[in-house]
């Protein structure tokens, strides 16, 4: 189940998304702020796996409390969902970490595009910077025995240098 934070001070726009997250049986909406800075505080306290944030909020902006979340968790998803269409805001998103950016005159369908897109591309970034479980140098009450060391199969090709080939050097005349 993917936890989504919501923040717009429309309560118009708070029962449109949790309209829209109700359609998504993988989806629920943890909390809703009326503010950025109620935004700030729910992300601190719920660790959602996505927020969705206004821009024109009161208290604080969606971008710069998207600034404020993203420095208490750095990889924490956010999309800013707005109706301010302006040329330096997607600049302005983009500077403090901010996934995307829908606008509010767009369909429903983008909105859900980019959650999926955003929670996918979450998902994939933890999974990769997992650590790798290293296997045991020593199994309890196993014999110890030389190391195997895999021979390579017939089709593969030697490990080739592709450095580029050594220039001759110029001997200096003195």
């Amino acid at each position: 189940m993917h936890k989504i934070l919501i923040a717009d001070d429309s309560e118009l726009i708070r029962e449109f998304l949790k309209g829209l997250a109700a359609q998504y049986k993988d989806w629920t909406i943890v909390g809703e702020a009326v503010n950025g800075r109620q935004a700030v505080l729910m992300a601190a306290s719920l660790n959602p796996d996505l927020v969705v944030l206004d821009l024109a909020m009161p208290m604080l902006d969606g971008i710069h409390a998207a600034a404020e979340i993203l420095k208490v968790s750095s990889s924490m998803p956010i999309i800013l969902y707005t109706l301010h269409d302006m040329p330096h805001l997607l600049l302005e998103a983009k500077k403090v970490g901010i996934r995307e950016v829908v606008f509010k005159t767009s369909d429903a369908t983008a909105l859900a595009d980019a959650i999926q897109r955003v929670l996918k591309d979450a998902a994939a970034s933890t999974a990769a910077a997992a650590p790798v479980a290293a296997p045991p140098l020593f199994v309890e009450g196993a014999e110890p025995s030389a190391p195997s060391v895999a021979e390579p199969s017939k089709a593969e090709a030697p490990a080739q240098d592709i450095a580029a080939p050594k220039s001759e050097e110029s001997s200096d005349a003195n």
